[in-house]
């Protein structure tokens, strides 16, 4: 049992020797700027561990790669992705209880020769359709028999415009008001002055004559307005994102 004790003290002191030896020259190698990487470092831990450093080797550096492999993507799998926006579905004819109708195209007038106080415009057979939004060979209704008409007040020169016309309902109610843009202006083609209305139609309605609409013109406007109106422009009124006006079946 001596013996075997010597022989572990011999050991120790043998070993401590080596890590002694091998930090000197470590440290005369880093002065001259020829530290080898194989050679021992010296430190707390592993004079505590009593045991020299030993470099990883293949198989360690290897397991220690794919281990931080497999954290890089188990993280990545708890990353939440934002949820996508659907795309805006485009506007339909049709919506709950009801579709919608435009204006299948605008028409135009001329002025008939008058004398005095009073303008007309002349009918020739012109008619307002609406029809199925998506299909224009549905017709939803119709106007006819137009007619728009300029007084001049013999005192103050003030001009009323008046519309005049006929519905009827092919088979379709409005559930909302119909638009028109009445637009006056020159021989030429200019414009002088623009006016928005709106009429609805009902069941039932055949030939049905609307009520009368009027419009005081801006008082600085009529002098001009009065002389130089030649034409009269009737299209659809347009507004914003409009998907036109709302019609709904008849029944009964």
């Amino acid at each position: 049992m001596e013996q075997l004790a010597a022989g572990v003290r011999l050991t120790k002191r043998s070993h401590e020797r080596r890590i002694g030896t091998g930090c000197r020259q470590a440290e005369n190698g880093g002065n001259r700027g020829m530290a080898n990487p194989d050679t021992p470092r010296c430190g707390v831990s592993n004079l505590l561990l009593d045991r020299p450093y030993r470099r990883p080797v293949l198989g360690e550096r290897v397991m220690t790669i794919t281990l931080m492999g497999i954290g890089i993507l188990v993280g990545l799998s708890l990353v939440v992705l934002p949820a996508r926006a659907e795309p805006s579905q485009p506007a339909s004819a049709k919506s709950d209880g009801g579709e919608f109708a435009a204006l299948e195209r605008p028409v135009a007038f001329e002025i008939s020769p008058s004398t005095g106080t009073l303008k007309e415009t002349a009918q020739r057979g012109q008619e307002l359709i609406w029809i199925r939004k998506d299909n224009p060979s549905e017709r939803r209704f119709q106007v006819t028999n137009i007619s728009v008409g300029f007084l001049r007040s013999e005192v103050g020169g003030q001009v009323q415009m008046t519309f005049s016309a006929n519905a009827t309902s092919l088979g379709y109610s409005t559930s909302e008001e119909a638009k028109l843009n009445v637009i006056m202006r020159t021989p030429g083609g200019a414009s002088l002055h623009s006016w928005s209305l709106r009429f609805s139609v009902q069941y039932g309605d055949n030939n049905q004559p609307l009520t009368p609409i009027t419009h005081d013109v801006p008082r600085d406007l009529t002098a001009g307005l009065f002389r130089n109106v030649g034409a009269v422009e009737i299209a659809e009124f347009s507004e914003a994102n409009s998907s036109g006006v709302k019609v709904q079946p008849c029944r009964g």
